[in-house]
C-alpha cells in the first residue's frame, strides 16, 4: 500500500491542492449575505378565543400548542403580510404604484418568501424571524417592514376576534 501512495503522492498532493484552491476561490467570489434577526414573543393572554382541538394539554406550561405556533409562522410568511411589504419596497425608489406590474410584485413576493425564515423555538412561545439580503442595512429595513406588517395583521385579527366574541356574548 505504501508503495502506491508514494508512487502517486504528487498526483494526490496536486489534486488536494487543486480542490483546496478551487474551494478558496469559490468562497472569496461568493457575495456576502447579510442577515437580520428578530424574535417575536407571543403572550399567553393574546388569544381570547380557544380554537377547537388546539387547546393546551393539562400540565403543559406553554401557552400555545405547536399548531398555533406554526399558524403564526404561516401568517408571517403569508401573502397578506408580504404583499404590502413588496409594494413598499418597489415604491421606495420613487416609483409610482401604478407603474408597477403584477409580475414585478409577484417576483418581489417570491423573493421575500425565499429570504424570510421564521422558526418557532422549541419549548417556548418565541418565533425567530430572520431575513437575508445583500447588505445588512437592507436586511434590517426589510425585516422591520415585515414585522410592522405582521403586527398590523395581528391587530386586525385580534380586533376581529374581539368583535366575534362580543357577538357571541350578545
Amino acid at each position: 500500500y505504501y508503495l502506491y501512495i508514494f508512487k502517486w503522492q504528487w498526483l494526490i498532493s496536486s489534486l488536494f491542492l487543486a480542490f483546496t484552491v478551487a474551494a478558496g476561490v469559490a468562497i472569496l467570489l461568493k457575495p456576502p449575505v447579510r442577515t437580520a434577526t428578530a424574535k417575536i414573543l407571543l403572550k399567553g393572554d393574546r388569544l381570547p378565543l380557544q380554537i377547537s382541538g388546539l387547546s393546551t394539554a393539562v400540565g403543559n406550561k406553554l401557552p400555545f400548542s405547536p399548531q398555533i405556533m406554526q399558524s403564526e409562522v404561516e401568517l408571517i410568511k403569508s401573502r397578506e403580510v408580504m404583499l404590502p411589504v413588496a409594494r413598499r419596497l418597489l415604491t421606495r425608489d420613487g416609483k409610482l404604484e401604478s407603474n408597477i406590474g403584477a409580475d414585478e410584485i409577484e417576483a418581489m413576493i417570491l423573493s421575500l418568501g425565499r429570504n424570510t425564515f421564521a422558526v418557532p423555538l422549541p419549548d417556548t412561545s418565541v418565533i425567530q424571524l430572520t431575513y437575508s439580503a445583500p447588505t445588512s442595512k437592507e436586511a434590517e429595513n426589510t425585516l422591520g417592514l415585515i414585522l410592522d406588517q405582521y403586527l398590523e395583521q395581528q391587530a386586525a385579527i385580534q380586533s376581529g376576534s374581539n368583535k366575534l366574541l362580543s357577538f357571541y356574548e350578545q
